[in-house]
């Protein structure tokens, strides 16, 4: 185990309305003594105890107006393009989380100890079903354009790995930059061919990590929710737990019955 020399920085870009929706998130992140960045899409705002930068919905490279089908545009900053609006060492350790989510605690030291020892090329994140779903389970669902068969040519991976819910993504600010961000920009024109939802998103993110890095798997009551599949939550006082174990990133979806 190496010494600590990195900062961690939990980190969310959003657009105005989900900024408004997310209070209880920011009310929770205040809490923490770690670095926090806010990256406001198309609007400014200032919120104590985080760092902000605001950016144009069309200056991000990942902004498309012709996909999905499903939602008026696409853009996913979680795609590493915060980078590029604050100020990181190589060695800082990102938490990149979405805006829909609560923080109901501190890391214990387990996941302190486990995100402070991200080596390059190592990804953090929590499956979110059990049995959990593969590559080729979320392919399939996506239902590719071409078919799976002919589509498949265009990944070349261990279609049976893990899936991780891409709505929490932690790693060193090297290996977002130069893994996550680098091949998820460059890939986003091949996955708007392929696919026409906009959770074929969350899977190129995992292609990626697979691809060009190493999945590193954190403990269920690291990142849950009660919309996981099967994953032994419950809920006590408003707030959700994994067995009996307090969740700390609660992903709500902005359900009112926590706090």
């Amino acid at each position: 185990m190496g010494a600590v020399v990195g900062e961690i920085c939990i980190v969310v870009a959003c657009t105005q309305d989900y900024y408004k929706r997310a209070a209880p998130l920011w009310h929770s992140l205040k809490q923490l003594p770690y670095r926090k960045q806010l990256l406001c899409i198309d609007f400014k705002a200032e919120l104590e105890g985080f760092e902000t930068a605001s950016c144009k919905l069309q200056d991000l490279k990942s902004y498309r107006t012709d996909f999905p089908s499903n939602r008026k545009f696409y853009v996913c900053a979680e795609g590493g393009e915060f980078l590029d609006y604050f100020d990181y060492k190589d060695e800082d350790i990102i938490v990149h989380i979405d805006a829909d989510m609560i923080v109901q605690r501190d890391f214990n030291q387990y996941e302190l100890t486990t995100l402070n020892n991200l080596k390059f090329g190592e990804v953090a994140g929590n499956i979110f079903s059990k049995p959990y779903t593969t590559l080729r389970e979320e392919f399939w669902k996506l239902k590719p354009k071409r078919g799976f068969n002919a589509t498949r040519q265009e990944y070349n991976i261990n279609w049976n790995q893990p899936m991780i819910c891409a709505g929490l993504v932690a790693c060193r600010v090297d290996t977002y930059r130069d893994i996550i961000q680098k091949y998820y920009l460059s890939g986003i024109n091949t996955m708007v061919d392929n696919f026409d939802h906009h959770a074929a998103g969350q899977w190129l993110m995992n292609y990626i990590i697979y691809k060009y890095g190493k999945m590193e798997f954190m403990p269920m009551e690291f990142h849950n929710a009660d919309w996981f599949i099967d994953t032994e939550t419950s809920v006590k006082n408003k707030k959700l737990y994994f067995k009996d174990k307090l969740v700390m990133f609660n992903h709500t979806k902005f359900n009112s019955i926590y706090e």
